[in-house]
């Protein structure tokens, strides 16, 4: 009787250690999945093809489409227990749905998407509009809100 105890802890004890590896796992695939159709859309409309992505927070869906026509280049759908929170583009927030448009430079607006398995441990990331290049935020970080309020404030 107390193997039996003993097998069924240690057993607990295993799936815990995994399960934590696992979400993290599943947080950095979706993180460099979206770096990657960013990559894949600049390349596509300097190229020529005007392209958005959409981002789908409800359903957890990211596609890369064509502007001109809407047709589905790519998509992914992020793992539970990864999820989309929120997109903020040109300092204004979509909490269910939002598009990224890049011009036949490939360059977009600075945006930012909020990614994680709860509000409480989820991170921005940071997308420069004119390279691509990528910054990783905690969630709670005022420094993504002052990027976007200096934006705001160039642009007037």
């Amino acid at each position: 009787m107390v193997v039996v105890v003993l097998m069924s802890l240690m057993a607990s004890a295993a799936l815990l250690s995994v399960r934590m590896p696992l979400a993290n796992a599943s947080q950095e695939n979706a993180v460099i999945q979206i770096q990657a159709m960013d990559n894949m859309a600049r390349q596509r409309a300097s190229g020529g093809t005007p392209m958005d992505i959409w981002f789908d927070m409800n359903d957890g869906e990211i596609s890369l489409n064509r502007s001109d026509s809407g047709f589905s280049v790519y998509s992914i759908s992020v793992a539970s227990p990864c999820k989309l929170f929120e997109l903020k583009i040109g300092g204004q927030a979509k909490k269910t749905k939002g598009r990224v448009r890049f011009d036949r430079f490939g360059v977009t607006s600075n945006y930012a998407i909020k990614i994680g398995k709860s509000t409480e441990d989820a991170r921005w990331i940071f997308f420069l509009g004119m390279t691509g290049q990528t910054y990783e935020f905690r969630q709670s970080d005022p420094r993504v809100e002052q990027l976007f309020e200096q934006e705001r404030a160039d642009s007037r």
